[in-house]
């Protein structure tokens, strides 16, 4: 009885730790996906920024 009462806890506990986990991890997958889009469309950005400035500048295009 007491090895039934401590396997039935220990499997509603690994159900929780496994919860948690999961729970975290699709926290921060989420905020890592939007933080990578932001720095993705922000290099993106200063690359285009900087290749019309090279050409602006009189390097390809006079």
């Amino acid at each position: 009885m007491l090895f039934e009462r401590l396997r039935s806890r220990r499997g509603q506990t690994t159900t929780e730790y496994a919860l948690i986990v999961g729970g975290v991890a699709l926290v921060v997958f989420l905020l890592f996906k939007s933080q990578l889009y932001t720095m993705i469309s922000t290099g993106l950005g200063l690359l285009s920024n900087q290749v019309s400035t090279g050409i602006s500048g009189g390097n390809v295009i006079p």
